[in-house]
């Protein structure tokens, strides 16, 4: 069942509505009054690989980031302790620009990436 928004007014603001891809939703008779964006559509988990890039080294292999992307989608993981497992058992801590305290940030930092961007990877 889709979401429903109707009547909306935006006025002197950047976006009205900033939205995932797949948010189920149905907008009626929006009113714009100098509006940069009126619907903005975030692809999350392209947002997520993004944000996780910004913590490895350049030469990290394809394979090692899709490989910790697909521990996190399998289990579902969102606590910090699971986040730090998934780093060691994908190999992915082999490419932080950090050391151990690195990967220490890096887990809260994923993990607050997956609660903040809502996403089920």
């Amino acid at each position: 069942m889709p979401i429903k928004m109707v009547n909306i007014t935006g006025e002197n603001c950047r976006v009205i509505f900033d939205l995932p891809h797949d948010a189920d939703v149905d907008i009626e008779n929006t009113k714009a009054i100098n509006v940069d964006t009126v619907l903005k559509v975030r692809d999350n988990q392209s947002e997520f690989k993004n944000h996780l890039l910004k913590y490895l080294k350049s030469d990290t292999p394809d394979e090692i980031i899709e490989r910790f992307l697909q521990i996190l989608q399998n289990q579902n993981i969102k606590d910090t302790n699971a986040i730090e497992s998934a780093i060691v058992s994908s190999g992915i801590n082999r490419f932080l620009k950090t050391n151990l305290v690195g990967t220490i940030n890096f887990a809260s930092s994923i993990a607050t990436l997956l609660t903040t961007l809502s996403i089920g990877l």
